[in-house]
């Protein structure tokens, strides 16, 4: 969440119920069963997208295991061959 959040459909509820404070994003949730419909559906467009940006990275770290576990076990197994075993 940034910039489009503060300066667009949450800036009126953002200075109606934020203004000042540290957490920009942190007041917005506090607040939330008091905010407009147009930055409710942001803030909750944008938790999806970050909740789906979280899932590729998880994914992609677990690929990423997955093959250097797959690339330790053939090298064990050419240095097995090559020992002639």
């Amino acid at each position: 969440m940034g910039k489009e959040v503060a300066e667009g459909a949450c800036k009126e509820d953002g200075q109606k119920f934020c203004k000042g404070s540290a957490d920009f994003f942190a007041c917005l949730d506090q607040h939330k069963a008091e905010l407009s419909e147009a930055c409710k559906a942001k803030l909750e467009m944008e938790d999806v997208f970050t909740f789906s940006v979280t899932n590729v990275v998880i994914a992609l770290i677990g690929l990423i295991s997955a093959l250097v576990g797959f690339v330790m076990v053939c090298r064990i197994w050419i240095e097995e061959r090559a020992k002639g075993g």
